[in-house]
């Protein structure tokens, strides 16, 4: 029975026609997936230097704002939402640990705070 259905020519009709379907599926996914209104713009490619000048200058606006309102956790969270260059990591790394004492209420978290703005500050 199954042999049979393949050979009228209606079967050669259904398989042209799912050929069809196919290829236009095909075609239609590649277009879409070319369409420069569906894709997210592509965010600039910025050298090292670049970075790290960005960097720096985020950090003392986030310095600043915590000398004004004094919020840690803001600080921290900000801090975080940054790009760094690997020269800078462990300066991050230590305001943001310090931050995130300060936030807690550490005993030691104004030590730590001021260390970690002397390290950034050097450079």
């Amino acid at each position: 029975m199954i042999f049979s259905f393949f050979r009228g020519r209606w079967a050669v009709r259904l398989l042209v026609f799912i050929a069809l379907l196919l290829v236009l599926f095909v075609l239609r996914r590649g277009f879409f997936r070319s369409s420069p209104q569906g894709s997210a713009p592509t965010p600039p490619v910025r050298t090292s230097v670049e970075l790290q000048q960005v960097w720096r200058s985020e950090v003392q606006t986030i310095l600043r704002q915590y000398d004004q309102d004094r919020n840690a956790a803001k600080a921290r969270e900000a801090l975080l939402g940054l790009t760094v260059t690997r020269e800078d990591q462990a300066k991050h790394l230590a305001l943001v640990l310090a931050f995130n004492a300060s936030s807690e209420r550490q005993p030691n978290a104004d030590e730590l705070l001021a260390q970690a703005r002397n390290g950034f500050e050097r450079n």
